[in-house]
């Protein structure tokens, strides 16, 4: 796929051949393996970048989305074993602290 001077080989390859064709062939070769196959690849390249880009931004705000879920609810779990142990322990007149009995 590399068309340097290539006008220059088809030339070369004209003379020597005796025939058109050879033009023909050459010409439908730089169009099929430069134009066309090259396009697709870079087309294909370009699309799978973003593809990947796309799943590692989705990845990344999937793991945002659990770390805050889960910080909500180690808060709310903190709030609720506080006010379990306020609850469960009776302030004597002393000053001191012992399990609720009933």
């Amino acid at each position: 796929m590399v068309v340097n001077n290539w006008f220059v080989i088809v030339d070369i390859y004209v003379v020597i051949s005796g025939t058109g064709w050879t033009r023909f062939y050459f010409i439908l070769f730089y169009f099929l393996s430069v134009i066309v196959l090259l396009n697709i690849m870079v087309a294909f390249t370009i699309d799978m970048y973003s593809s990947v880009e796309s799943l590692y931004n989705q990845k990344t705000e999937d793991e945002e989305k659990s770390s805050s879920l889960l910080k909500q609810e180690s808060d709310t779990s903190d709030n609720n074993s506080v006010t379990y142990r306020e609850s469960a322990y009776t302030r004597l007149d002393d000053g001191g602290e012992q399990p609720y009995k009933s």
